[in-house]
């Protein structure tokens, strides 16, 4: 089949899924913020009605990274008729339309756009369970990314568990990273531990005020991947309160690095979290955070570094090798090939 994959600035392991079915790939424009006014809406609304009667014709499948609104505007506008959406599900906008985050305007539009899917290929578990709960039947398959294998290599270092040093990595918006959360059950940690450290890595929005004043927290901003490692041998454990955080890679890689790591429910990353220990996924909710950042600390040597070879022995799975393998053939089943 003749694919094109829309993309904005392709996931590294969402660029290798569209090479692996031979996708041609195409770069669109931005799509307005979920979280954007009404004259940014109704702006956002034309130029997308404007892209979506340009989407070049004559393929098969359109492969979207999140990017669904542009191909399933144009089938509204009676173009790409005989042609099949396929939607990648790996942002928090299904968490957003469950949580009634989305205005219903906006939620509407989103619903009405997602029924014009032909398939979805889920990052996750966490992903088909909302799908079913917002689409209904459809097709769905459930892929898992990888890491890199250079990365890999460059994480064999043992990380300072005996320290009380906590590391977040991410970016774009601090509302689904949870930033709040952690920073907010950080204060309560830090009254226990007063040497205890917060080092918050990547690019966020929204995260000033009382995140950035909170003592002992400290924003190195963008970081380059070779830094990861660096930022991973200096830290204790890893904590991720996402929001309907599809499935954080950086979760993964902490992990594959032996830093145990503690999330929320609602991070996709849960899945494989719970396989190192299910008491490290957590609800929503700072006082819970704080009281496991606790006991982590508080725990014995010997049950930190079991802690520590289980991360690591639980990501040994997610190689590159595997992950494209297993989604070839899914794929294939699910596009009835």
């Amino acid at each position: 089949m003749k694919t094109l994959f829309l993309y904005q600035d392709p996931n590294y392991f969402h660029a290798e899924l569209a090479r692996a079915v031979g996708a041609h790939f195409l770069a669109t424009p931005g799509i307005e913020s979920m979280q954007s006014g009404p004259i940014e809406t109704l702006s956002g609304a034309a130029k997308l009605a404007h892209y979506a009667a340009t989407i070049p014709e004559g393929y098969d499948v359109y492969l979207c990274e999140g990017t669904y609104v542009y191909p399933a505007m144009a089938k509204r506008m009676g173009r790409l008729k005989d042609a099949k959406i396929v939607n990648i599900l790996a942002s928090p906008l299904l968490y957003y339309i469950k949580t009634k985050r989305l205005s219903a305007l906006k939620s509407r539009f989103a619903i009405a756009m997602l029924d014009e899917v032909d398939a979805f290929i889920a990052v996750g578990k966490m992903q088909v369970d909302l799908l079913r709960g917002i689409v209904g039947r459809c097709e769905v398959m459930t892929t898992y990314p990888f890491v890199k294998p250079g990365l890999r290599r460059a994480m064999r270092a043992q990380p300072d568990i005996d320290s009380h040093s906590i590391l977040f990595r991410g970016s774009k918006d601090a509302y689904y990273k949870g930033i709040d959360i952690l920073t907010r059950a950080f204060r309560i940690v830090k009254e226990k531990w007063p040497d205890a450290e917060l080092t918050i890595a990547g690019g966020l929005r929204d995260v000033e005020g009382a995140s950035k004043s909170a003592r002992g927290v400290s924003f190195t901003g963008y970081y380059k991947e070779k830094e990861v490692p660096k930022l991973t041998r200096q830290s204790a454990l890893y904590v991720h309160m996402g929001r309907g955080d599809a499935f954080p890679m950086t979760v993964l890689e902490s992990m594959c690095g032996g830093l145990p790591a503690l999330v929320s429910e609602w991070t996709g990353t849960s899945e494989v979290v719970s396989r190192m220990s299910p008491r490290y996924v957590i609800p929503l909710d700072h006082m819970a955070a704080a009281r496991q950042i606790n006991a982590y600390f508080a725990a014995s040597p010997e049950y930190r570094e079991d802690l520590s070879r289980r991360a690591r022995a639980v990501t040994a799975r997610f190689t590159k090798d595997r992950s494209i393998t297993g989604f070839r053939k899914a794929y294939a089943k699910m596009m009835g090939g």
